[in-house]
């Protein structure tokens, strides 16, 4: 846990792509206040790991139960910051070290007029191996990741959707390849109902294994609701 005492953001945050999103903007201040503010280890199964200044070392799950949503949306996040060179990530004893590119600029005042070019340049050598162990991780195109940004007036409800599934752990779900975007929460609601579609969502849990391989839980919930329309 960082126990610095503060962390520094400069005004241009506002123009920031973070800004306009007020869930991904707490998401990023929640780790710049958490990564470390000093050098220390972590025990995880007796084995000591080495977590150095502006790292964490959590896995997806923890990170998730913080900010009260499920690992994939945790993994698409950090897809988003590793593409903008603000994070990255490696995979250690079951959990992942996250380090912040360019973490002094965040606590050293003297760094704050660093360029952007510099920026990058420095991230580009703390770059560290990627995760790779992400078997669950979105296959998803350009379009579906612009459409993970919430639908306007709908946020209240998705952060109410996220923490609902937290709470009830669905590790079946989680395992199909394409989760539940917020666009297409929203249009599952429209067509139904939100009763509905929590129902949907838990019958495709209690099916176990017998579900993993699907590809996308919206379009398994869809056909399902098609389904149930067509038979009235």
């Amino acid at each position: 846990m960082n126990d610095g005492g503060w962390i520094s953001i400069h005004r241009k945050i506002k123009d920031h792509w973070l800004w306009s999103d007020p869930v991904k903007l707490k998401w990023w201040i929640d780790i710049l206040l958490t990564v470390n503010h000093s050098e220390s280890k972590v025990n995880i199964g007796n084995v000591l790991i080495e977590c150095k200044r502006g790292q964490s070392i959590r896995s997806l799950q923890t990170w998730a139960v913080q900010w009260q949503t499920n690992k994939s949306m945790v993994r698409r996040f950090f897809d988003l910051l590793q593409n903008d060179e603000m994070i990255s990530t490696e995979n250690v004893k079951k959990s992942t070290r996250l380090t912040v590119c360019n973490y002094d600029s965040y606590q050293d005042s003297r760094n704050a007029n660093e360029t952007q070019a510099k920026r990058k340049r420095n991230a580009n050598e703390t770059q560290t191996t990627p995760n790779n162990n992400d078997n669950n991780v979105y296959n998803e195109n350009k379009e579906n990741n612009l459409d993970s940004l919430v639908p306007e007036g709908f946020q209240e409800r998705w952060e109410k959707f996220n923490g609902w599934v937290t709470n009830q752990d669905f590790k079946y779900v989680s395992k199909i390849e394409e989760q539940l975007t917020a666009s297409q929460l929203k249009t599952l609601i429209e067509k139904s109902n939100a009763t509905t579609v929590m129902d949907k969502l838990l019958a495709l849990e209690n099916g176990g294994r017998k579900y993993i391989k699907n590809k996308s839980v919206y379009l398994t919930i869809n056909s399902w609701i098609n389904r149930d329309l067509q038979n009235g």
